[in-house]
């Protein structure tokens, strides 16, 4: 089943390709992130790897119209364009061995239209509006960011993959030392400081997988959304291992005792 969303905004071509590649992470077939793009004088960009992969492909009509198709992660998005404003959108469909096109799921409709309300909302603060739909009437010349608006200052709200790598590397971390200490509290809870420490730790590991979470919700990397979701899901499982293990320490021997 074929999923299409999409919303309205209003920037020209050269202001919707400019944002677009500023707010989204492009890759291409080798996953190796793109960091340049480049507007050519016949009205076609083409932007690839370096291992010269191409992952899209711009076409400037002499209309004002363009269609910006590009690999982003695991799914296909595309940015159409014309003087009076720009339908951003992404597709997902069943991979059929065609160029851009990618797996997903249809009831992940309601969250791309979140993502995309948030993509419009962005365009639309940096830029101005750029003639009328009722009108008719185009923009004259390139379009500049409005208020001065800088690449650098788009790039302030851009998901910092590294961070998000410094979460899981955290939370991984963690998850080592609160097995250890749950390993050792189980072993003798009367030695070490394996029962202080464990539900501390159990807590911290919660709290940086809940953290990672929530980062990466900001950023909508759909992918890395679902692997986060499943190490949040397996901290909680820990956590909640840890308590039973420290509870049973420390009733067993007391009913033992007490035989």
């Amino acid at each position: 089943m074929d999923v299409n969303v999409s919303v309205k905004i209003n920037a020209s071509p050269e202001q919707a390709w400019s944002v677009f590649k500023d707010k989204t992470r492009w890759v291409d077939w080798y996953g190796v992130p793109i960091e340049e793009a480049d507007w050519r004088e016949n009205g076609s960009v083409r932007y690839g790897g370096q291992y010269g992969g191409v992952s899209g492909l711009a076409n400037y009509r002499e209309a004002g119209n363009v269609t910006i198709v590009g690999h982003w992660a695991d799914d296909t998005y595309s940015v159409r364009a014309d003087g009076n404003g720009c339908v951003f959108s992404k597709r997902i469909c069943p991979k059929n061995g065609a160029n851009f096109t990618a797996s997903g799921y249809p009831n992940e409709c309601k969250k791309q239209q979140d993502y995309l309300d948030k993509f419009r909302d962005i365009v639309e603060k940096e830029y101005p509006r750029q003639g009328s739909a009722l009108t008719g009437e185009k923009p004259s010349g390139p379009a500049k960011p409005a208020n001065g608006a800088s690449k650098s200052a788009a790039q302030k709200d851009k998901t910092n993959p590294r961070g998000q790598k410094g979460f899981s590397i955290l939370n991984i971390a963690t998850g080592v030392v609160f097995v250890i200490a749950s390993v050792m509290m189980f072993a003798d809870p009367s030695t070490l400081p394996g029962p202080f420490i464990a539900i501390p730790i159990g807590l911290l590991f919660w709290i940086v997988g809940a953290k990672t979470l929530k980062k990466v919700n900001g950023g909508i990397y759909a992918h890395e959304e679902k692997d986060v979701r499943k190490l949040l899901i397996g901290n909680t499982i820990l956590f909640v291992l840890s308590c039973l293990i420290w509870g049973a320490s420390i009733i067993i021997p007391m009913l033992t005792m007490r035989r």
